[in-house]
């Protein structure tokens, strides 16, 4: 499985980073290390230039800086294991799957460190670390989901587009069984562009390609658990629902 990071890492981090400067707590060496290794080119190019583990440690490192925070001395964070859409996660490639000329690769994002191990550096950059009744890998920011792409030709690998797919983990809780084959939960999707990535307008995907993809994602769904898929965000919209046979 290949994995990489994303842009909200990068994010994360350089906030970070930012806000220990301010109050004199970074050290330098630091500091330039990760701007060499993620700002000398934009993020169109690949990030492939620094490993998960090198940015887990980078992120302890940060923390272990945090704690000696005056801010922190009085406080008492939370420990929770709750993943903010502002935290930092890495892309895992699990599988991909062509359709015909067309393509999905099944994605999941994943914590680089426990929101746990990072009390203090979260508490500095003011992201909440718990909402109740909220699992981990159901955030908005975790678990599976699947990118759209076009099988190319020559070279017979999948170029994702910016279209990103996934399912709703609140339509997957389990139905009667009488009714199971009837309920069978919609596909959303939304734009999602993270690093380089085609541009595709979901109104030129017509049904006769929207029902074979949505029938591939389904099975994997189930396969992997409909449960652990990321959660629409607010901008999404249904794909395909095999209810209406309309979108």
């Amino acid at each position: 499985m290949r994995t990489t990071l994303i842009q909200k890492t990068t994010e994360f981090i350089d906030h970070a980073i930012k806000e220990l400067d301010k109050k004199e707590l970074y050290k330098k060496d630091l500091f330039e290390l990760f701007h060499r290794h993620h700002f000398h080119h934009s993020w169109d190019d690949s990030r492939n230039d620094i490993s998960v583990e090198q940015t887990r440690e980078l992120i302890l490192e940060l923390e272990a800086m945090a704690i000696k925070s005056k801010d922190n001395e009085d406080s008492q964070p939370k420990s929770s294991d709750e993943v903010d859409p502002r935290y930092p996660v890495y892309s895992e490639i699990v599988e991909v799957i062509p359709i015909y000329k067309d393509g999905v690769s099944l994605e999941r994002h994943k914590p680089i460190v426990n929101p746990s191990q990072i009390p203090r550096l979260l508490y500095l950059l003011k992201i909440p670390r718990y909402h109740e009744g909220m699992d981990i890998e159901n955030h908005n920011n975790c678990g599976y989901h699947f990118h759209y792409g076009k099988i190319n030709s020559k070279s017979n690998i999948l170029e994702r587009t910016n279209l990103l797919l996934t399912f709703n983990p609140i339509d997957s809780e389990p139905k009667e069984k009488e009714k199971a084959q009837e309920n069978q939960p919609p596909l959303y999707f939304e734009y999602h562009a993270e690093g380089k990535t085609k541009l595709v307008d979901v109104e030129s995907i017509g049904k006769n390609k929207r029902h074979p993809i949505y029938l591939v994602c389904l099975e994997i769904g189930k396969k992997r658990g409909l449960l652990n898929f990321k959660r629409p965000s607010k901008e999404s919209r249904v794909f395909f629902d095999s209810q209406c046979l309309s979108v």
